[in-house]
């Protein structure tokens, strides 16, 4: 039989598991994600442009929810080919994607690599992610080495299951956990004394980490299985490529400008001196160039190790020597001499041996009465006489070796003459100059100061007169000015041109500015004017030109290109596009450029 109250549980359960197969089958949220926008951006390459549009669906994904995001990329011709025409689809050789959450700024993915989709130049990549909040897909294209980047961002929904299942889920354990109670209640005089409490405690810590680990382990599954079951789980992608990006004024919802950061600064009003701007070179300083030479009568061997340019060597360090060997002859003269030498210590060394025997004859003919006492004399004289003659000659002998020791081959030493790097190597190791001319092998540079070589028009001679240093960037480090000093001004003018040559000086401590290098030469003029300023940050450069994004604080942006002037400290002069009190974005202008590009895809609201 069933006790007093079983079936309201009984029903309780039932309405219960009737909310869930509801959410499961029907969907407590409904959805119409058959139409996915799309996302369009063009990036510039050494090659060409690149044209992307992207289309993700579900078109609002949330939390925990596979996404499936198919892109195309063309490569867009300068000149149009006869065959291929004026797009070509790029090869899945050349595209990796990663996904980056926008409000924290790292990468939750790892580089992934796209699946070709039906289509040519159609990829597909699949995703899930953990957390809400924006993101963006970063698709990169490896243009020959050099790797060029788009960013599409999008926004992560919270699953909207999630209160739903907790409630279910912690209502099925509770519904559990009244019959258990009362049950224990019941029967607390069973108990011998003392348990009952022991019985108690145990049974309340098992339901509370049975509560803790049934929220942690099913709701976030349960969560995402009914989404999965409540929508369609891919959508229709129609990638399709707009002709234009939009017009220049475009409106944004507060809700996309707090998920992306949108911040802005009011324009500000500065003093700027009037700036001539030129083209300069890096290259080096004449004093910190050094070219290392030598008198080549042989071959060149490496002194310690192969050298290759952009080594860096210190000054007195061997790097090569040259094996100066004789000609056929000098070497015909040095060969005859040596014999003559040895020929003749060969015949002092017989004689010493001859009189040493004839001294012994003639003492042991003296010691008989045989030959006379001066006999013995005489024969002592003439062996000392050829000793001493055979000491002379080899003495002579070992000179002349070496001599010829030195002479043939001799072995000498380059060193580098000053710290510096290696420009360009002029010569092939083990290689003979048989003429013996003096010859270039190397040059070595020093950068830790470089020269800046600017034209200046003659027109604009006059602004130079009171000049005495510049502001250099280069197009390596646009963010970092240096400031350079003036060295001196051409006395003559290009008869072709009608430009001069300016030459400024600048300290390079890190070696950072190469030979080469091109850089803006900004000569600042005494003239003072105003003019209107913002932060550097508000800039979006690309190549030669400059974009500002205005708005009017209460949604409405509007794309403008600008003329960019001075650049003082972290402002930045606009001689053109902008007025000072105007609103300029500082912050989130990425992800601003690619909603404006896909104006008429822009979401009004966040839901």
């Amino acid at each position: 039989m069933l006790r007093p109250g079983s079936g309201i549980v009984i029903l309780v359960v039932t309405v219960l598991f009737g909310c869930l197969d509801l959410m499961w089958g029907h969907g407590g949220v409904s959805h119409s994600d058959t139409a996915v926008p799309n996302m369009e951006m063009e990036v510039e390459g050494k090659s060409g442009s690149y044209r992307m549009v992207v289309g993700c669906t579900p078109a609002r994904p949330a939390e925990r929810q596979e996404i499936e995001c198919e892109f195309k990329v063309v490569q867009v011709l300068a000149v149009p080919d006869p065959l291929l025409g004026s797009q070509l689809p790029l090869l899945d050789q050349q595209l990796m994607v990663r996904f980056k959450s926008l409000d924290k700024g790292n990468f939750v993915s790892d580089l992934l690599e796209p699946s070709a989709g039906a289509e040519d130049g159609t990829y597909i990549i699949h995703h899930t992610l953990r957390q809400a909040g924006p993101y963006s897909l970063i698709v990169y294209i490896d243009e020959e080495g050099d790797v060029l980047e788009a960013e599409f961002p999008f926004q992560i929904r919270d699953n909207p299951y999630d209160a739903w299942a907790r409630v279910v889920i912690n209502g099925l354990l509770a519904l559990l956990l009244v019959p258990f109670a009362v049950i224990i209640a019941g029967r607390r005089e069973a108990f011998i004394a003392g348990r009952f409490r022991m019985v108690t405690t145990v049974s309340s810590l098992f339901w509370v980490g049975l509560f803790v680990v049934t929220n942690v382990l099913l709701v976030d599954r349960v969560s995402a299985a009914i989404l999965d079951r409540s929508a369609p789980q891919h959508g229709s992608i129609e990638l399709i490529f707009r002709s234009e990006s939009g017009p220049a004024v475009f409106e944004v919802s507060q809700d996309l400008i707090e998920s992306f950061d949108i911040q802005t600064v009011l324009v500000d009003e500065q003093e700027f001196r009037s700036v001539l701007n030129a083209k300069g070179k890096i290259v080096a300083k004449p004093e910190l160039s050094s070219q290392v030479s030598a008198p080549l009568w042989g071959r060149i061997e490496l002194a310690h190790g192969p050298l290759t340019v952009g080594d860096y060597v210190r000054r007195g360090q061997p790097l090569v020597n040259v094996v100066l060997e004789l000609n056929s002859t000098e070497r015909k003269d040095l060969m005859d001499r040596f014999e003559d030498i040895r020929s003749a210590k060969e015949q002092a060394v017989h004689r010493v041996q001859a009189t040493e025997a004839a001294l012994a004859s003639v003492i042991s003919l003296g010691e008989e009465k045989i030959v006379p006492r001066e006999e013995v004399g005489w024969a002592r004289q003439r062996n000392e006489s050829a000793q001493e003659e055979m000491r002379v000659l080899e003495k002579q002998f070992d000179q002349y070796l070496k001599v010829m020791k030195w002479r043939d081959p001799r072995s000498t030493p380059v060193i580098a003459a000053i710290d510096g790097f290696i420009t360009d190597i002029n010569f092939i190791p083990g290689e003979l100059n048989s003429e013996g001319e003096t010859r270039r092998l190397l040059t070595i540079v020093d950068l830790s100061e470089v020269w800046i070589e600017a034209e200046i028009a003659e027109g604009d001679l006059d602004q130079l007169s009171n000049i005495r240093s510049a502001r250099i960037r280069t197009e390596a480090y646009p963010a970092e000015e240096h400031r350079a000093r003036l060295q001196a001004i051409s006395p003559w003018v290009d008869e072709k041109t009608r430009r001069l040559k300016v030459v400024f000086e600048i300290k390079n401590p890190e070696n950072k500015l190469k030979l080469g290098m091109w850089a803006d030469v900004m000569v600042e003029s005494g003239r003072l004017g105003k003019s209107a300023a913002v932060p550097r940050s508000a800039l979006l450069e690309d190549g030669e030109q400059s974009t500002i994004y205005v708005t009017d604080g209460q949604g409405l942006f509007e794309r403008r290109l600008v003329e960019v002037g001075v650049r003082k400290n972290d402002q930045v002069q606009i001689k053109k596009g902008v007025r000072p009190g105007e609103l300029v974005v500082v912050n989130g202008f990425y992800q601003l450029r690619a909603l404006h590009q896909n104006l008429g895809q822009v979401p009004s609201d966040s839901h």
